[in-house]
């Protein structure tokens, strides 16, 4: 019976602690450290970055000259708020067809920018259910109906 209970508790305790184990995301275009050294050392084309680096997770929005590669590593614990663990953003800037220059940014260089939470009020009425389907009555007589014919 001692051989059965130590049995279930072993169980019982693996099964606890295997809920604990980590868990490494990575989120986006994560590039390797190898193709950034290639691509830095090189005059490519966007043909060829495309090829070695895949799609950019971003074009510049006023210039389709620069390239943004973005990745990040997560790391999941059972419950609790995941962590950060890497970011690394890449730059990739065009001098029209060929690769110009290629910055790096990671973790030591990132801002936190906390989300403003207020609203913007409208000047738009307040308008309920009700006003929404009796408010028309009454709006249409006769005279605009002979208008529009």
């Amino acid at each position: 019976m001692d051989l059965k209970k130590s049995l279930i508790c072993a169980t019982l305790i693996c099964t606890a602690v295997s809920g604990c184990d980590r868990r490494l995301d990575t989120r986006g275009n994560f590039l390797e450290e190898d193709d950034i050294r290639t691509l830095k050392n090189s005059t490519m084309t966007k043909t060829q970055v495309s090829e070695l680096l895949g799609r950019p997770t971003d074009v510049a929005a006023f210039s389709k000259d620069t390239w943004h590669y973005m990745g990040e590593v997560v790391q999941h614990r059972s419950f609790l708020t995941p962590k950060l663990i890497d970011r690394r953003i890449v730059i990739v800037k065009f001098n029209g067809e060929h690769v110009a220059s290629v910055e790096q940014r990671g973790l030591d260089t990132a801002k936190n920018v906390i989300p403003v939470r207020r609203h913007t009020r409208t000047s738009g009425d307040k308008s309920n259910t009700l006003k929404e389907i009796f408010g028309n009555i009454g709006r249409i007589h006769k005279g605009n109906i002979q208008a529009a014919k």
